[in-house]
């Protein structure tokens, strides 16, 4: 599953990637830089798999890196019943 999280104000990797672990599945953070003359802006994605073969293989290109927690604390998975914004504010 491929999850589009780019946002100015939260940094949503970590919790995409609390909940992903929370599933018994992976998480990989993308980020999309595109040339500055395309008029595109940059974006962040993360995919959630069980996959390894396709994890090592984006490794093995250089496309993106393992989805981690927020400066070396560990988020909480959100669920229905808590969140926390607080904790994932840039």
């Amino acid at each position: 599953m491929a999850l589009h999280v780019s946002n100015r104000y939260l940094s949503l990797v970590p919790v995409v990637a609390a909940v992903a672990a929370d599933a018994g599945l992976r998480a990989w953070h993308v980020e999309d830089i595109p040339a500055d003359d395309t008029g595109l802006y940059e974006s962040d994605w993360v995919l959630v798999t069980a996959n390894d073969a396709l994890l090592a293989t984006l490794a093995q290109r250089g496309k993106g890196s393992a989805a981690a927690q927020r400066n070396g604390r560990t988020v909480r998975a959100w669920t229905d019943d808590f969140n926390n914004l607080f904790e994932v504010l840039r």
